[in-house]
C-alpha cells in the first residue's frame, strides 16, 4: 500500500525519500481488511486517492532470434510457410487457444533459416515450449533452436558469443 509521505511522518513512520514513489520501510497498517482505522478504531475507513500499481513485467513484448534446423539441408521454407509451421506447432500442442496466440515474423532469412519473432510476454512460454516440442516437417526430422530472448529489440542486434575482437 502506497500512503502520502506527510501521512507517514505524522504516524512516525521512516519515509526512504530515495525512492520516488517514496515507499515506506516500516510496516505500519492503516487499514485492515474490514475497512476499520486501526490507528483510530471509531472512525471508518475512507476510499484512499492512491492506488498501487504492481508491474511484474513492464515490457509488452518478447523477442526470439530462432533457427531451424533440418535433416535435409537443401530444404528452404518462405517466410509464410514458417509461419503457418509455427501455428501449426501451437495449434497441435494447444489447441485452438494456442492457434490463436499473437505474434509476429519481424525478419527471416531464407539461407540461414533464422527468424525473429515477436510475441506479447503473456506468450513467450507457449511459443517457446511449442517450438522445442516441433519435430518434423513435411516427414523430416527438425528443431528449433532459440538463440536469443529478451524483452529488448536492441539486445538482439549483436550476439558477445559470436563477437570477435581483432
Amino acid at each position: 500500500m502506497i500512503v502520502h509521505p506527510a501521512e507517514e511522518e505524522e504516524a512516525g513512520a521512516c519515509v526512504d525519500r530515495r525512492h520516488p514513489a517514496h515507499v515506506r520501510t516500516k510496516s505500519i497498517t492503516w487499514r485492515s481488511h474490514r475497512g476499520v482505522n486501526r490507528m483510530n478504531p471509531n472512525k471508518d475507513d475512507e476510499p484512499s486517492p492512491y492506488k498501487r500499481v504492481v508491474l511484474k513485467n513492464a515490457c509488452p513484448y518478447h523477442y526470439m532470434k530462432v533457427c531451424l534446423e533440418l535433416e535435409d539441408s537443401s530444404t528452404r521454407l518462405s517466410a509464410v510457410d514458417l509461419k503457418h509451421f509455427i501455428i501449426t506447432g501451437l495449434k497441435s500442442l494447444f489447441g485452438e487457444v494456442g492457434a490463436a496466440l499473437h505474434f509476429d515474423l519481424l525478419k527471416y532469412d531464407d539461407d540461414t533459416l533464422t527468424a525473429l519473432l515477436r510475441v506479447c510476454s503473456r506468450g513467450l512460454v507457449k511459443l517457446w515450449s511449442s517450438l522445442t516440442l516441433l519435430g518434423s516437417y513435411k516427414q523430416q526430422k527438425c528443431a528449433f533452436r532459440v538463440l536469443q530472448v529478451s524483452p529488448f529489440l536492441l539486445a538482439l542486434t549483436a550476439n558477445s558469443r559470436e563477437l570477435h575482437l581483432d
